[in-house]
Parts: C-alpha cells; structure tokens; sequence
C-alpha cells in the first residue's frame, strides 16, 4: 500500500522521463554495435558467403530496431508534453481541493451563511 501512495505522488511526466532516458540508451548501445559489426567486413576473408549473409542481415536488424527505438522515443516525447500537462491539471485540482475543504472548515467553524460560501468558493474559481 505505501507504494501506491509513492506513485500516486510522483508525477507521470517522471515516469516517462525516465522510460525514454533508457530507450536513448539502448539506442546508444545499438549503434555502437551496428557501427562495429560494419568495420568487420575488413577483418574477416569475403570468402566466407555465409558469414557475409549473416552479418548483412544482422545489419539489417539492427538498422530496424534503430529505427523502431527512434519511433519509440518520438512517439514517448509525444506523449511526455500531454503528461506534463496532466500533472499541471492535476496539480490545479489538488489546490482546488484545499481552498475547498479550507472555506468549507471556515464555514463550518463560523456563524456565515451558504450564500457567503457560494460567494468565496466563486472568487477562488475565478482567481484560478
């Protein structure tokens, strides 16, 4: 349970940062490894066909997976904007929320009446 409160008070825009930090990172360790398997071309003998075969095609997959790692990141920055506006929103609203219960707690304690209520719960909209 005490997890759930850690998330729940961490925001999301976090998380995602986090999530694409590691996708830059494997794209790094990917490319690394894409641009030392090109240079064994002149190390090893033409002649062997099949190691030739494999390691175009190992190119192949990593230029993929390169390119699906790059949409990946694109498409988590996409989302990381609409994230950090949620967090905002939601930041908003839990102010919201103690100006609420603060004039409610006000209310209670005084002798006012509910149009004065309506009236300063009003103004806090507006001031938002």
């Amino acid at each position: 349970m005490k997890y759930l409160t850690i998330i729940s008070n961490e925001p999301i825009s976090v998380q995602y940062d986090q999530g694409s930090n590691r996708l830059k990172d494997l794209l790094n360790e990917i490319q690394l490894k894409y641009s030392q398997i090109k240079q064994l071309n002149s190390t090893i003998n033409d002649n062997d066909l099949l190691f030739q075969q494999n390691r175009l095609l190992l190119i192949s997959h990593l230029e993929d997976t390169q390119e699906n790692i790059n949409k990946l990141i694109n498409d988590r920055e996409q989302i990381q904007l609409s994230v950090q506006i949620l967090d905002q929103t939601v930041s908003k609203i839990n102010q919201n929320i103690k100006l609420f219960r603060t004039n409610l707690e006000q209310y209670r304690l005084s002798d006012n009446n509910i149009e004065e209520l309506q009236v300063k719960t009003n103004n806090n909209n507006n001031n938002n």
